[in-house]
């Protein structure tokens, strides 16, 4: 404090006075001694009477007047931490951005993380707005979101506080900014606020933008720490892969690395030293009960040190089902569509399959099916299709002359729901495909001038279940698109053999089998996903996370759910179960703050050490004991020999 805060508290020192004044008369008596004043009852003394201090509750009045004087005096130079609105008169339109991120659960040595810390500043902030303000509350975790809509409902606001928790994603505090200046600028008041709370871990070093509306307060944030985080753990039968990732400022060396099946140790090794290593941990291929992997020791973020190891095995192959004797003595290689798919060079095997397998778990590696005029499916062939497509698969289906000569008891549902039909060159007056705006863009150009020996032709009903990407030039389905349950299929009305047509020598077939593994590609269910990210699933799903249930949300007819948190998903669809595993965002381990604009505070008019303003308190009770010394004096009855 300021010399001039000391001196008004110094005010204080003249509570001694009334003391002193109660105690003036303090004497003490002379003894002399007299012989006949033994036969006489001791009496007290009137001066050792008086030298007492009396009227005890009369002193405490005076002497606590005395001590409001001294902190009324002190006021003006008492300044408080509390964040507060320095207001200019007007009402206040205030959006708090709050970071719900990983990195606000680093604790920095101290009991409560960033988090808790943040939340405290914002409770803060909002018991210094007043009727007319209007509060809006942002979360800055990717992606950012809306929590509380402008209002001027206080209590809503402080009633959104106390629901939100942190989370593992990553940090978007240029989104959340951006969604908060959108958020503001529609509202009437003309004093706009933007508070960041946050410790700008995002991963960049972009300073933030000098925005006069901004204030970025709670300096003790924005701070670099050390933390080590379990990015994954992949289970092979025989090893557990981990890869584990460091701030610069930490190392996992020396540290253990445990793998655990539930509480036991199944094996431990020692972490190197490094930003980003791996380690392996043998394991026995019998085992099937979960397991986790934990680095021991402690850091900024405890809960990024464990993680939930995944069988790998994810689907990584797209699966051909056709008649390999014809194709390979026409070609003298492999089948002319395995050859086309193998050139696209994919990250995606190529697998011929003699036949459909017929259990559904055959299907888990693979992540498309490719079948060419396929003579119908049997009835355990279409349940497997069927539940395949069930769980997000995607199939291409090329249909030729055998397609139209299915036998008994063979079909194409779920599919098609009628058995399609071949026509001849000689029965179609026009065998030309029409180019069209679908997605094969230029490529379909290609395909113009198509003079194949015949084409299938499709049910009036099947063909109107398809999104058209192509016809032909007089109108039937050439190339058309469905989705089914998760799952999608495509259909072309030409098979893949060279002595039906020269489809396969046309750049647009290539184009076809490219779209083809992109939406098999991007349909693939995901064993681990990133924090925050969010994932497709069946309307009757039920999923449980690290944190209990997670709910669902409706987009564009597709039901969808958010994982926040770091750890181990179960969900539950029907009879079906599915683990999903999170983990940590690797570039939200950085934790080094981003600058933040320079006297952004005194730009919006407040300041992180508002006056504390208590004179009102200090004066009215000063006022309640002077009354309560006049109700003493009056209506108090005293002893007249010590008054």
């Amino acid at each position: 404090m300021s010399f001039l805060s000391w001196f008004a508290l110094g005010v204080a020192l003249l509570a001694v006075v009334p003391y002193l004044a109660h105690r003036l008369r303090r004497r003490k008596s002379d003894d002399k001694p007299f012989a006949f004043a033994r036969l006489v009852p001791a009496t007290e003394p009137q001066a050792r009477r008086r030298s007492e201090l009396t009227d005890k509750s009369l002193f405490g009045l005076r002497a606590l007047s005395v001590l409001l004087l001294a902190l009324l005096g002190a006021t003006p130079f008492v300044r408080c931490s509390r964040l507060s609105l320095d207001r200019g008169g007007a009402s206040v339109a205030l959006v708090l951005v709050v970071d719900d991120s990983m990195s606000m659960r680093a604790k920095d040595g101290g009991e409560s993380s960033r988090f808790t810390r943040a939340i405290a500043g914002a409770r803060q902030l909002i018991s210094s707005t007043r009727e007319g303000d209007a509060v809006a509350v942002v979360l800055a975790g990717s992606p950012p979101r809306v929590a509380l809509a402008s209002s001027t409902d206080i209590g809503a606001a402080r009633s959104t506080l106390d629901t939100l928790t942190p989370s593992d994603r990553a940090t978007d505090i240029d989104g959340a900014l951006a969604m908060a200046r959108s958020l503001v600028a529609s509202l009437p008041q003309a004093d706009k606020r933007i508070v960041l709370l946050s410790d700008l871990a995002d991963g960049t070093d972009t300073p933030l933008p000098d925005d006069p509306a901004l204030w970025v307060p709670m300096p003790e944030l924005p701070k670099e720490v050390g933390d080590c985080a379990v990015l994954s753990a992949d289970r092979s039968p025989k090893e557990v892969r981990v890869e584990i990732a460091c701030s610069p400022k930490a190392t996992a060396e020396g540290r253990d690395i445990e793998l655990r099946g539930g509480e036991r140790v199944l094996a431990k090794v020692k972490a190197p030293g490094g930003p980003r290593v791996s380690v392996v941990l043998p394991i026995d291929p019998r085992s099937t009960e979960d397991l986790d992997v934990l680095m021991t020791g402690s850091d900024a973020i405890a809960e990024d040190d464990r993680a939930a190891v995944v069988l790998e095995g994810s689907a990584t192959s797209i699966g051909v089902v056709g008649d390999t004797v014809e194709e390979v003595t026409a070609t003298g290689g492999a089948p002319v569509v395995e050859q086309a798919l193998a050139a696209l060079r994919t990250d995606l095997d190529v697998r011929p399959l003699a036949d459909l397998p017929d259990k559904v778990a055959d299907l888990r590696p693979y992540a498309g099916l490719v079948f060419d005029d396929p003579p119908g499916f049997t009835p355990e062939a279409r349940h497997v299709i069927e539940d395949y497509l069930a769980r997000g698969g995607v199939v291409l289906l090329a249909l030729g002359p055998r397609a139209s000569r299915a036998p008994l008891g063979a079909a194409f549902t779920p599919l098609l729901s009628t058995v399609p039909t071949w026509e001849t060159a000689a029965s179609v007056r026009d065998k030309s495909v029409k180019a069209g705006e679908g997605p094969l863009g230029d490529s379909a150009q290609s395909l113009v001038g198509l003079d194949p020996k015949g084409r299938a032709e499709l049910a009036d009903d099947d063909a109107r279940g398809f999104s058209r990407w192509l016809s032909w030039s007089d109108g039937p389905l050439f190339l058309g698109q469905r989705e089914i349950g998760k799952g999608e299929a495509m259909v072309i009305t030409l098979p893949f053999a060279l002595d039906q047509s020269d489809l396969p020598l046309r750049p647009g077939f290539l184009a076809i089998l490219d779209s083809f593994v992109a939406r098999a590609r991007a349909r693939l269910s995901p064993r681990r996903s990133d924090a925050g990210a969010s994932i497709v699933v069946a309307d009757s799903a039920v999923i449980k996370g690290p944190s209990g249930s997670i709910s669902q949300t409706r987009e564009a007819g597709v039901s969808r759910a958010v994982l926040p948190d770091i750890g181990r998903y179960v969900i539950n669809v029907q009879d079906r179960t599915e683990v999903r595993v999170v983990a940590p965002v690797p570039r939200e381990l950085t934790l080094r703050p981003r600058a933040a604009p320079q006297g952004g505070h005194a730009k919006v008019g407040a300041a992180p050490g508002a006056k504390l303003d208590i004179s009102w308190v200090i004066a009215l009770g000063l006022l309640v004991l002077f009354a309560a010394e006049i109700v003493m004096r009056v209506f108090v009855r005293t002893d007249p020999a010590t008054s």
